[in-house]
């Protein structure tokens, strides 16, 4: 298994997945004022709205290199009964 194409494939999807958090936070900010949290400190207002960002990030990347390892796995099945067939 070549597991630098799956860090780099991880890498990709979670630069994906983290700008795809970044626009459901975008959208998530643009609610109505009444159902905004305004509980929260401004520091802890800017951690809730990042949480968006780490949380596609980190979805994104485990889904990236899960589906490259099995696309790997896969490759080194049909390679193996190829052989199999033919010797």
């Amino acid at each position: 298994m070549n597991y630098k194409l799956v860090l780099v494939a991880g890498l990709v999807t979670s630069i994906v997945g983290g700008v795809l958090g970044w626009g459901m936070g975008q959208i998530a900010l643009r609610q109505k004022p009444s159902q905004m949290r305004t509980s929260l400190s401004a520091g802890y207002q800017d951690l809730y709205n990042r949480q968006f960002i780490w949380l596609g990030a980190l979805t994104g990347g485990l889904i990236g290199m899960g589906q490259e390892c099995v696309r790997q796995l896969k490759d080194e099945e049909d390679r193996r009964r190829d052989e199999e067939s033919q010797g």
